[in-house]
């Protein structure tokens, strides 16, 4: 913990250290480029909508999506991929709305993300995202000194 704390001291000091360089700026005019039109895109499913970029994204909308895949794969047979795949999808998509979302309360935000990594790692142990994202979340925890959420 200790050893920890002494790194992260440095860095800030490292960095404090580099804001203090004089900077020099190019005057030179940068060539202009014609303007491009972009097309408005949509997020191609509850997973892209739960990425950083898409923050604002409400989490009820994930809460439903993922209700409903839950009750499909669990009146389904387990074994069934799509079934399986589409749970696990909406789960992650669920975890990662919670954990990116800036809407969400942090008291809540992270207890609620770690719920469902866990619950996509217990269905599906080889999804190494899921088990990152909930070690990262408990490391979080730990380092505060605050007890893990179960």
């Amino acid at each position: 913990m200790r050893k920890g704390r002494f790194l992260l001291c440095g860095l800030c000091a490292v960095l404090v250290g580099a804001c203090d360089q004089p900077k020099t700026v190019d005057k030179t005019p940068a060539p202009s480029a014609p303007p491009v039109a972009v097309a408005p895109t949509k997020p191609a499913d509850a997973a892209e909508a739960a990425k950083p970029e898409a923050a604002k994204i409400p989490v009820e909308e994930l809460e439903k999506a993922y209700e409903a895949a839950k009750s499909a794969y669990e009146k389904g047979k387990k074994d069934d991929q799509a079934n399986k795949s589409a749970y696990l999808k909406a789960t992650m998509a669920v975890a990662d709305g919670y954990m990116f979302s800036q809407e969400v309360d942090t008291k809540v935000k992270y207890k609620k993300a770690l719920q469902y990594y866990r619950e996509v790692v217990k269905v599906d142990p080889a999804n190494k995202q899921a088990q990152e994202n909930a070690d990262l979340i408990v490391s979080i925890y730990k380092s505060m000194g605050r007890p893990v959420p179960e």
